[in-house]
């Protein structure tokens, strides 16, 4: 009587050859998050408190209908999941004091676009002026018309005469 053929089982065939070069690919790949995870923490620890200013965990309140919902802000640009997996933060902006003009700051400003990919990097410099707030018409409760340029006229004009009033 013939023995009958049943499928074999056939498992994934492979040398030691190719096992130690696909550990060896997988430690080069993770050692290069690593490193920049590093990179990443040191320009955090480094950073000069006035030369450097790095925005993370950036969240609004939200109000609707009387309930407020606390949202964390995605960052600008696409965050790695790998980065994420191994435990880093995503940073929503920095703010570089001086003028990208200057080389210095320029090599500076280039230096956290790369170690940071996911923010945007800003010189305080180069932002444009902020613009002036507007000229609203209020009305008071005995029927004047007055503007807030005037109002803020007024309040500031009260606490130099009590700044004034205090010294004498």
């Amino acid at each position: 009587m013939r023995t009958p053929n049943w499928p074999t089982r056939r498992w994934f065939r492979f040398s030691l050859r190719t096992l130690l070069v696909a550990i060896t690919l997988f430690g080069l790949w993770l050692g290069y998050y690593i490193n920049w995870i590093h990179q990443r923490q040191q320009a955090r620890a480094v950073e000069d408190r006035e030369a450097v200013e790095i925005q993370d965990n950036v969240e609004i309140v939200k109000a609707v209908m009387g309930v407020k919902t606390v949202v964390q802000v995605p960052p600008p640009h696409w965050f790695s999941w790998v980065l994420a997996i191994l435990g880093e933060r995503p940073v929503n902006g920095i703010l570089l004091s001086g003028s990208e003009k200057d080389p210095k700051q320029k090599a500076l400003a280039e230096l956290y676009r790369k170690l940071f990919p996911e923010s945007e990097v800003y010189c305080r410099d180069d932002l444009p002026p902020e613009p002036e707030e507007e000229d609203i018409a209020v009305y008071l409760p005995n029927g004047e018309v007055t503007s807030t340029k005037k109002l803020r006229e007024e309040e500031a004009k009260a606490a130099q005469d009590a700044t004034a009033a205090k010294a004498d």
